[in-house]
């Protein structure tokens, strides 16, 4: 009987500790070994949050007018009018994207030609295309009012350089202020993957919790963990994206709107390469969100723009 007794004893605690220390650690979970081990209750659902993104990065270069770029001349027919702010001035072409350059993202255009435009001021109403001065009813209206930015799209792309136009009319940076970027770079894209980033909208979903609240308002989390965090996911910056999760410096703007998809149309990160550089103020990132079924129907008549910094 005392056999008997010993034996499922033995049999309870080895099932006991397959529980608690394999089934669900980081280690049995593909991808996650190198995760931090405080965070391995939550290795399924990291594992279940990878979502496919284009990373890209700028190269100075002379770009062609068709070619996926920022600033320079922009793929612009001649009988169209430049886009202009609220008050008349040219607005500046941040970046340009030739989908057909770009490996295939699922949801994204695989053809045509994306241009986002910014205001090259900064005042007290405005920076770099963003509204700042109080006066919307809501902070959806503020981020999607174009009264400083731009979404153009060219669903059709033509090599005639004959029926495009050669330069930019002139455009007034901030003195103060200057812009984030400066000098004309071609864009190289490279399919890839991430896991969900604890400034993203969407790491309440995996975590029960924002990342901020998760990280940092949470005694029991040691001060060093987000920051382990990134290394395992590839980094906190990035240079350019399309897809995916995005990084933001101080708020996702998603979070104030829980009942709607915004997806990531594009970002541009502050950095500093060899090939070239971005300064979005202090170590900021500038980010383009757009509705699923907005890109679905290839309609930008309403992109979200939010940029902030440190």
């Amino acid at each position: 009987m005392r056999s008997i007794v010993k034996c499922l004893l033995r049999i309870f605690a080895l099932a006991l500790a397959a529980l608690t220390s394999g089934c669900d650690g980081a280690d049995h979970v593909p991808g996650m070994e190198d995760l931090p081990k405080e965070l391995a209750p939550y290795a399924r659902r990291i594992a279940s949050s990878r979502l496919p993104h284009i990373s890209v990065t700028p190269v100075r270069a002379q770009t062609k007018p068709w070619e996926s770029k920022l600033l320079g001349v922009p793929y612009f027919p001649k009988d169209r009018r430049w886009p202009v702010d609220r008050d008349g001035k040219p607005l500046v072409m941040l970046a340009q994207i030739n989908f057909a350059e770009m490996p295939p993202l699922e949801g994204y255009p695989t053809e045509g030609i994306l241009q986002l435009y910014v205001s090259p001021g900064y005042d007290d109403s405005h920076g770099w295309g963003m509204r700042f001065d109080g006066t919307h009813e809501s902070e959806l209206a503020r981020l999607t009012d174009y009264s400083y930015f731009r979404a153009v799209y060219f669903p059709t792309v033509s090599h005639d350089a004959e029926n495009l136009i050669s330069e930019t009319p002139q455009i007034e940076f901030s003195e103060e202020y200057g812009f984030p970027i400066s000098g004309e770079a071609r864009l190289i894209f490279k399919a890839d993957t991430s896991y969900v980033r604890h400034d993203d909208y969407r790491f309440r979903r995996y975590f029960g919790k924002d990342g901020y609240d998760f990280f940092y308002d949470d005694d029991s989390v040691r001060n060093d963990l987000v920051d382990e965090y990134d290394q395992f996911i590839g980094g906190r910056y990035y240079q350019g994206r399309i897809g995916g999760y995005s990084r933001v410096e101080q708020h996702d703007p998603r979070l104030d709107f829980p009942k709607e998809e915004w997806l990531l149309l594009f970002s541009l990160d502050s950095f500093v390469t060899n090939e070239y550089s971005a300064e979005w103020a202090d170590g900021g990132v500038g980010n383009f969100y757009i509705r699923p079924r907005d890109l679905a129907k290839r309609d930008f008549s309403e992109v979200m723009y939010y940029w902030d910094c440190g």
